[in-house]
């Protein structure tokens, strides 16, 4: 990754910090610390599937938007 966002004239900063953005965006769709908490209220997956859909999307695009403007 070095060579590659050198020679794009990117600071290692910056591309640090969208690897870190989007490893965060795979905590959304299968977040572990749910798994106790679905548990407790006896819920499954897939009851909270979809609110997790709606904010994986929202953050990636407010992510993906801040990324292009930085």
């Amino acid at each position: 990754m070095l060579a590659s966002f050198t020679g794009l004239g990117l600071s290692a900063a910056a591309v640090g910090m969208a690897y870190a953005y989007g490893d965060m965006a795979t905590n959304i769709i299968q977040p572990f610390w749910a798994i106790p908490l679905l548990g407790v209220a006896r819920l499954d997956f897939r009851d909270i599937l979809g609110y997790e859909i709606l904010v994986f999307a929202l953050y990636t695009a407010f992510m993906s938007a801040a990324l292009l403007l930085l």
